[in-house]
């Protein structure tokens, strides 16, 4: 009975952990954003972009669960902060492709500094116990992303209810903007 209440709590505390990661992401993402001048919605496009490299518009939108109007204002903001460009598909000249423009972003003393303090905890770790993170973190994310996709089934489900009954269909995140 003791080792089952020991390990109740200690997933208790490991999920306690990835809530307190989660929010201290948050605020660096806050922090970082404003140091960049930029929000943090376009901060998370441009992590996108750095991320995936060359993404469409649409992906962008798709990732992110913005409208594409609140995406063309987020590409738009970070062309004008010199961060990304806009490039025709060589293989689609209809589509239009986001690329990131500079990388001096990742070389603030912030994210930097960041990156540095996160290399230094995952250098403690053995190549079986960082494989072991590596396949934790994975799954975790797809179970995030299964998560978040049921909830905007649900939210259009209940936009098509909403709309069917002559009520406000609830608005899709629209982003921050400015900077």
């Amino acid at each position: 009975m003791v080792r089952t209440r020991d390990r109740k709590a200690r997933l208790e505390a490991v999920q306690g952990k990835i809530r307190e990661v989660t929010r201290l992401t948050l605020v660096f993402s806050e922090q970082m954003a404003l140091q960049l001048g930029v929000s943090t919605t376009d901060l998370e496009c441009l992590n996108l972009v750095a991320t995936n490299h060359d993404v469409t518009a649409g992906a962008l939108a798709t990732k992110t669960g913005l409208t594409t109007g609140a995406i063309t204002g987020a590409i738009d903001r970070l062309e004008r902060a010199g961060l990304v460009e806009r490039r025709r598909d060589d293989a689609d000249r209809r589509k239009v492709i986001v690329a990131e423009k500079s990388a001096t972003w990742r070389s603030h003393p912030s994210s930097a500094l960041m990156r540095r303090t996160v290399a230094d905890v995952l250098a403690r770790y053995d190549d079986g116990q960082l494989a072991f993170l590596e396949r934790a973190f994975g799954e975790l994310c797809e179970a995030a992303n299964v998560v978040v996709a049921s909830m905007r089934i649900e939210d259009k489900a209940a936009a098509s209810i909403s709309t069917a009954k002559g009520v406000s269909a609830p608005k899709r995140r629209q982003g921050r903007t400015g900077g």
